[in-house]
């Protein structure tokens, strides 16, 4: 273990995971864990799914990669799949490796069609790991918080109905990123009417609506995509990490009217694994396996009950302040105390997010997690805050 880096400081995960199956993961010695994270939000379908392992072996047998100067049909299968799944005819779809890439390959092209202008996005934002995405420098984007705007401190839903609203200068913005709900990790919905009037604030001035789908896309909130609870239709949309299931591949999906007027500008964008037949078909056979199984009407049932069980606890222990969510993309809030219930939770053999500097868990468990595994998630958090209720009511007396 000497010779990792790790990027996220994850005290908890030091150990070795060897083997996976649907939500649960297992150590060297043979123990097992619930995975209510689906590894980093991307185990949308459950770990080493038998028909992700099947198409990973039969492409992997025929053909990997294939560079610039060719491809293989795979490709233009899945990505008229994806552009029928997101309602893009005549779009244009590529395959990368990361959501981060594909996130930043969408701001160039949006960069590269109206130059010498600002992107908008929220202030809490998480765009990406590299690139100007990543670095959101105040000379080429304008972050508006819509947590701290006139409407919230009056105690309303934020609608853009503000003077901080206002004050955002539309004729100078060519592009709005929007991620709809992950909130870099905590879980919060913009309002409909907010998202809606951004949109058209940007479209009066012919700018572009770039989705990031990283996170809540691929069913993971009760539809194939996040944006769909907005009534909106972007011009290009990122998928990542539930697109792989756990594999490194991304895409980034574009309008007709996108592509045309991308074909006339300066736009270069070349790495070695752009549009990989192993990666497509990787993307398809988990489009596929949602589709078969019913996997987003399931998210939908199992996001009931989740939801019921989670605030019945709610209503015994006040130290859950907040339950946040959407579809199987859910975060508890605590007053306090979060670290240590997460540090419990994992001595029960259970793996959750926990949110650093913020009093909150965040729960993403796979598509495909059992009635019984939900059951087992509530009873250990419920046996953990009564075992803290019982033991602070102890040392008030």
């Amino acid at each position: 273990m000497g010779n990792i880096m790790w990027s996220t400081g994850h005290d908890l995960l030091n150990r070795e995971i060897i083997r996976g199956k649907n939500c649960h993961v297992f150590d060297k010695q043979g123990n097992s864990y619930l995975d209510i994270e689906s590894g980093t939000w991307s185990t949308v379908i459950g770990h080493c799914h038998p028909a992700i392992n099947q198409v990973l072996i039969e492409q992997a047998s025929q053909l990997i990669h294939t560079g610039f100067n060719y491809y293989h049909p795979i490709i233009e299968e899945v990505s008229g799949q994806i552009l029928k799944l997101v309602d893009m005819p005549e779009g244009k779809c590529v395959f990368l490796c990361s959501g981060s890439e594909a996130i930043e390959y969408g701001v160039r092209v949006i960069r590269s069609i109206i130059p010498n202008s600002f992107l908008l996005t929220f202030n809490d934002t998480y765009c990406g790991a590299y690139g100007s995405a990543s670095i959101k420098d105040k000379r080429d984007w304008i972050l508006y918080d819509w947590h701290n705007c006139s409407c919230t401190k009056a105690g309303k839903e934020c609608e853009g109905d503000c003077k901080e609203f206002e004050e955002i200068p539309f004729t100078q913005i060519s592009g709005f990123v929007f991620e709809p709900g992950s909130s870099a990790g905590l879980v919060k919905f913009p309002s409909i009417r907010l998202i809606q009037k951004i949109v058209e604030n940007i479209r009066k001035n012919i700018g572009y609506i770039l989705v990031n789908e990283v996170t809540t896309g691929i069913g993971r909130t009760g539809k194939w995509f996040g944006y769909q609870h907005y009534g909106i239709h972007p011009d290009l949309v990122a998928l990542g990490k539930g697109l792989g299931n756990g594999y490194p591949v991304s895409s980034l999906a574009m309008t007709k009217r996108t592509h045309q007027n991308l074909k006339n500008k300066e736009f270069i964008y070349a790495q070695s694994h752009q549009n990989d037949a192993l990666g497509a078909a990787v993307a398809g056979a988990v489009i596929k396996t949602i589709q078969t199984e019913g996997l987003i009407e399931r998210c939908i049932t199992l996001e009931d009950k989740i939801r019921v069980e989670l605030a019945a606890l709610s209503e015994k222990y006040p130290l859950i302040r907040k339950i946040r969510g959407r579809g199987l993309m859910i975060a508890i809030e605590f007053e306090d105390r979060a670290s240590y219930i997460h540090n419990q939770l994992f001595q029960h053999g259970i793996f959750c997010a926990k949110r650093r500097g913020h009093e909150v868990l965040r729960i993403d468990p796979p598509l495909t997690i059992e009635h019984k595994d939900i059951e087992q998630f509530i009873f250990h958090l419920d046996d953990i805050l009564s075992k803290m209720k019982a033991a602070s009511s102890f040392s008030n007396e």
